[in-house]
């Protein structure tokens, strides 16, 4: 593999594992939120808790697809 290209691979997979990191973060805040929201009991709660769990879901899609990226440059590196 050419040596421009293999760092411009390694500059992209270290890219997606940063991502990596911020959803991971994310995902904390994000728990902690609905266990917040659970311990209210008002009768909106309810939407804001699925509205939270649907961002949870986005985020594990979004940390899917950047493991899987980074992964694949460090592939083509090899």
């Amino acid at each position: 593999m050419h040596q421009l290209m293999k760092r411009n691979a390694d500059l992209k997979m270290t890219c997606h594992k940063h991502a990596v990191t911020d959803i991971d973060m994310q995902m904390e805040v994000l728990v902690a939120e609905i266990e917040l929201e659970k311990g209210e009991e008002v009768p909106y709660n309810e939407d804001k808790i699925n509205a939270l769990y649907e961002r949870r879901i986005k985020l594990i899609n979004a940390k899917r697809y950047h493991t899987n990226a980074s992964n694949a440059y460090w592939y083509s590196m090899q």
